[in-house]
């Protein structure tokens, strides 16, 4: 109010600017109790009050006064909230303070009506404008860290906590643990009903099953051979909720938060079939063998972005896709195998406020080619239009287009007779497709949007998550992304990428440094010695918080762009095994302030683990984005099948279109499908074309090898097929080892060798 600005900071204390000059009040300044200031706020007596980690401090007649637990006025010394009641600049609500804890764990809303929240200081319930807080203190609770929170479908309010699961029944609370002998452990990270009202409860010693009112604990493994499904929604970590009212809970670190939605749902429409632009809401296609459509859509809405709106999508009459199926932002969807048929498509958007837009409706009609049909198709000519077949053959240009349509047929028909000679092998066996190991350079293809995703996160310091099932590509993925890393010449990336399935924990910041340090001498050979190129002698994390600062000064020195030394760390969920200790010294390294805004880590997995098992605060809360690696688009499979063999061996259409379909577009199932298709061709000895019947020949085996990797406890470098034995070599020893194979077996002599 008298014109001074004030800065509350994480690590400087309270900035104060005033006539031209800026002041800093911290601790060393003997003013404030923590540099951690997490609010800052005037109150209307002109008091200026500033919430840290060591309490509250108020300036006031310019004289400091830090309140805390010490002195006996507050119940916590971390402040992550301050305001005054009167002040409604703040817009927060006047019962926060009410609440168990301002850190919100989960949330629900009740069939009552009451608003339920799950927090580090027990549960909450907010019913008829009061809230009521239930914990161990009021022996309610086995512990006050509640981790999952949801009502059960006899109206019962379970509660996951770090004591043991608690329950909530005709006004009263029991709870059920380890100690008790009702669960295997105490620490309940997950809580849920299935159909048959059981309730599960999966703790850090096994999964325990509540029902008829016993519990029975099965092992992990006991309890994934069970197959067991989660009614709807129930149990999960539930961040926002829209009551009955049309209000909107939201759950943060900083308390809840109330608003009123946007009401306005979003929109969504299709915009062209098979790359066609759309005219009309229906559509009509030949049938052609085994039909395939793209189906091309956009979508908007006032408040979410596009890409972050969610499309859902399904086909009817018949209902081919019954239930809705993921759509992905900006790619088509693809309608495989439509057989002649009424089909209606039908896509619709949803907003991050949970609002759906009406279906884009699309009708298909899938029909044979009759005479009729073939007078009303339409047929394009380069540089004179569209015409069906009557106008072709009326007017001037009859004369011209059926001598064009003439040229074309003779044309076509000495195409498919060429295709009809076989296509001679190569002199020497050739087999481009690479198994057991990750797929670069040339021959790596599609991810462009990943990258694109990818170089944004990096460049804005962000640690990122990046999750695909296994054999979908990741690891390529890691390996293109060093490459590009290493020439992008806006930054100086140090990518360095770390197989952690060959770590054992107590080397893993030795074998990360020593990864660093490879990928820098490249960019800095005049680079210091360092302790992690030595051999292992019980390197700990101050040996690498010592190297990393040596390479990140010497190579400040010989470059003015921006540093980012980037981890590449592959099979990352290898870290769910490592110890506690493990995990708080990664958050520490990556907290560090020498790697402030210099270090960031790219997580590479299977599934990232968000239970937290720890007592501990998680180093991955640190992580900013995350993103899914899918199968590969339609076009982006042809490329990865054709691209390795031009000019060496040829495909059939149809045996591309099987190719797309067993293998579902990824890449790993579509290099070994590619891999035994070249192989038989050179054990048949019947040209250098790959048909659909060397695709269904060559599957039961890829099946085989495929089931085999997923019946292993751990990857395997080799498949147990002795016909698909996939080594991790080089190339060209790979080739070698092919050859050797082939050359042993025993054929006939061809007549052009």
């Amino acid at each position: 109010s008298d014109g001074v600005i004030w800065a509350g900071t994480w690590g400087g204390g309270v900035s104060r600017y005033q006539d031209g000059q800026w002041q800093t009040l911290s601790v060393e300044s003997g003013d404030l109790g923590s540099n951690n200031v997490s609010d800052l706020f005037q109150a209307s007596d002109g008091a200026i009050w500033a919430g840290t980690e060591a309490g509250v401090s108020r300036y006031q007649d310019g004289q400091w006064q830090t309140f805390n637990v010490e002195s006996g006025d507050l119940g916590s010394n971390d402040v992550l909230s301050l305001f005054e009641a009167s002040d409604s600049s703040k817009q927060l609500p006047p019962w926060l303070h009410i609440m168990s804890s301002n850190d919100v764990l989960s949330l629900f809303e009740a069939s009552d009506g009451a608003i339920w929240a799950g927090t580090y200081g027990g549960v909450s319930r907010y019913q008829d404008g009061q809230w009521q807080t239930f914990s161990v203190e009021s022996g309610d609770l086995g512990s006050n860290s509640v981790q999952v929170l949801f009502e059960a479908s006899d109206g019962a309010i379970w509660a996951g906590t770090y004591g043991g699961v608690s329950r909530y029944r005709d006004g009263e609370w029991q709870t059920f643990s380890e100690e008790s002998g009702d669960l295997g452990g105490d620490y309940a990270y997950d809580l849920f009903e299935t159909s048959d009202e059981a309730i599960w409860a999966r703790t850090d010693g096994g999964v325990s099953r509540y029902q008829d009112g016993q519990w029975q604990t099965f092992t992990d493994k006991e309890y994934r051979a069970l197959d067991v499904r989660r009614r709807s929604s129930d149990g999960a970590l539930q961040r926002q909720l829209t009551d009955r009212y049309g209000f909107t809970w939201t759950a943060t670190n900083d308390g809840l938060v109330r608003s009123l939605p946007n009401p306005r749902p979003p929109w969504v429409k299709v915009i062209t079939i098979n790359n066609i632009p759309l005219t009309t809401t229906a559509h009509t296609l030949a049938y052609d063998d085994r039909i395939r459509i793209l189906v091309d859509f956009k979508g908007g809405d006032l408040t979410t972005h596009p890409k972050d709106l969610q499309y859902l999508y399904k086909l009817e009459n018949p209902p081919i896709y019954a239930d809705w199926q993921k759509a992905i932002y900006n790619r088509p969807v693809v309608l495989n195998e439509l057989n002649p048929g009424q089909y209606t498509f039908l896509i619709k958007a949803i907003d991050e406020d949970g609002n759906e837009s009406e279906p884009a409706m699309l009708d298909i009609t899938v029909e044979n080619i009759t005479v009729a049909g073939l007078l009303e198709l339409r047929y394009t000519i380069p540089g004179l239009g569209t015409f069906t077949l009557p106008q072709l053959l009326s007017g001037g240009m009859g004369l011209a287009v059926l001598l064009a349509m003439g040229g074309f047929a003779i044309a076509s028909w000495r195409r498919q007779q060429a295709k009809r000679r076989p296509r001679p092998l190569p002199k020497e066996y050739f087999n481009p497709y690479v198994v057991g190991k990750p797929v670069t350079g040339r021959n790596f293809v599609g991810r462009a949007d990943i990258f694109a995703d990818l170089f944004t996160a990096l460049k804005g310091d962000n640690h990122l998550i990046i999750e695909g099932e296994r054999r979908i590509g990741k690891t390529s993925l890691l390996y293109e992304l060093a490459e590009a890393l290493r020439q992008d010449g806006d930054y100086c990336f140090i990518p360095a990428y770390v197989q952690l399935q060959r770590v054992t924990e107590e080397k893993l910041f030795y074998a990360i440094m020593r990864e660093i340090a490879r990928e820098s001498r490249r960019r800095c050979e005049q680079l210091p010695s360092l302790r992690c190129e030595a051999p292992y002698d019980d390197y700990d994390t101050f040996e690498a918080e010592d190297d990393l600062l040596t390479i990140i000064e010497a190579l400040k020195e010989i470059t003015d762009l921006s540093l980012r030394v980037v981890i590449l760390l592959d099979e990352g969920d290898r870290l769910r095994d490592f110890t506690e200790e493990t995990h708080s010294h990664l958050r520490g390294w990556m907290g560090a302030d020498i790697q402030k805004d210099v270090l960031i880590l790219v997580w590479c997995g299977v599934s990232f683990d968000r239970a937290w098992h720890q007592r501990t605060s998680p180093w991955y809360n640190q992580f900013r984005s995350a993103i899914e690696l899918l199968p590969l688009s339609a076009q982006e499979a042809r490329t990865l099948i054709t691209r390795p063999v031009e000019g060496s061996y040829e495909y059939e259409e149809k045996a591309i279109e099987r190719i797309l379909t067993l293998s579902q577009r990824k890449p790993f199932i579509i290099q070994i499908i590619c891999h035994e298709c070249v192989k038989r061709l050179w054990q048949e000895q019947s040209g250098a074309t790959i048909t659909w019947a060397d695709v269904d020949a060559v599957w039961p085996l890829v099946q085989r090898s495929l089931e085999s990797d997923e019946q292993a406890e751990a990857p395997s470098e080799e498949s147990t097929s002795p016909s698909l034995t996939y080594p991790i070599t080089a190339p060209a020893e790979q080739i070698a080892e092919e050859t050797a194979l082939y050359n042993a077996q025993p054929k006939e002599t061809p007549d052009d060798p």
